[in-house]
């Protein structure tokens, strides 16, 4: 189990070792949002401009350091990879709940009976997507 934890199905909200992260910034919890939800890591470039759209890029990749610096600091791990042209998740030090919940959506789907066949594994798999499922998307 992930210490830090990206919850994104209801109110957004990151919790570290069970306790909620104060994010003082909004654009800081849309940025998370954003990388969590990515398969890849993305360019600093498109984020600025994306988050920051009515910036010129200087202006828009200074608000990005910024930003980021005010999600990671509040959080005592390396969760974000960031190198001078792209961002992303590290995987493998963060949960997400969306990705959670598409991953039990997926092994449902491929289980491998009759669509309107419901066993006992399908139920395990939709008892834990009901308690992922929290509220609509963000």
């Amino acid at each position: 189990m992930n210490d830090l934890r990206l919850y994104l199905l209801g109110l957004p909200r990151i919790e570290f070792q069970g306790h909620p992260v104060k994010i003082e910034r909004r654009k800081a919890l849309a940025l998370a949002a954003y990388l969590g939800l990515s398969d890849q890591r993305q360019s600093r470039d498109v984020i600025a401009d994306l988050l920051w759209p009515d910036l010129d890029r200087d202006h828009g990749r200074s608000a990005l350091r910024s930003t980021l610096s005010s999600l990671t600091t509040p959080i005592p791990l390396e969760w974000i990879e960031a190198d001078r042209t792209s961002l992303g998740l590290k995987r493998d030090a963060v949960w997400v709940d969306v990705q959670a919940f598409t991953t039990l959506l997926s092994e449902n789907d491929s289980h491998g009976h009759n669509s309107n066949l419901i066993c006992d594994q399908c139920v395990a798999l939709y008892e834990q997507m009901i308690v992922l499922y929290q509220s609509d998307f963000m």
